[in-house]
């Protein structure tokens, strides 16, 4: 009515993805690419994004080994995710007290705070998060991509279909090769 235009919060969704580490993409691309060539598998670079893990960027198109195709922008609960989990293990304290309680909410968890603390401790001394997803009969694995600075700024998840490889002998065969990505 008085000729101005205001923004609404539906305008948030035009940046969806967005965020200041836009370009871990840019960079991870060659190597993601090289990774599923070698393996196959899907793979993918993913980092925290609010209260969930947001897909950067993804081999799922160029495998031929994928139940279910993910593209960049799609967004998994953190605990859901192998992914989540290595940075939420890693994540500094304060940001990780933050986000635990919203996470365990966003998956309905039957477990307590001190469970997931537990799990996230044994993910932090194993260097890696490994999950299996019985919906989709498939299992992820995921390691940690580190800043300059040391700190976690992203992961590398690949997944497999857990009838074609069980969960050891994933580990033993993708973890060397995705630490070398």
């Amino acid at each position: 009515p008085d000729g101005g235009y205001r923004l609404t919060s539906r305008v948030r969704g035009l940046s969806g993805g967005f965020s200041e580490d836009s370009w871990i993409t840019e960079i991870a691309r060659p190597r993601l690419a090289a990774l599923g060539r070698k393996l196959l598998w899907p793979a993918a670079i993913v980092t925290l994004d609010g209260g969930a893990v947001l897909v950067r960027e993804t081999t799922d198109h160029d495998s031929p080994l994928v139940f279910h195709r993910a593209s960049p922008g799609f967004r998994v609960p953190i605990l859901a995710s192998a992914a989540g989990r290595i940075l939420l293990a890693y994540a500094d304290e304060p940001r990780r007290d933050a986000l635990l309680p919203v996470a365990i909410a966003d998956i309905a968890s039957p477990h307590g705070e001190g469970y997931w603390r537990r799990l996230l401790e044994d993910v932090r001394r194993a260097g890696f998060a490994v999950i299996s997803r019985t919906d989709a009969r498939e299992g992820s694995l995921a390691v940690g991509v580190a800043g300059a600075s040391g700190e976690l700024r992203a992961a590398i998840s690949v997944r497999w279909f857990e009838s074609a490889l069980p969960r050891a002998a994933a580990i033993e065969k993708l973890l060397p090769e995705m630490r070398i990505a």
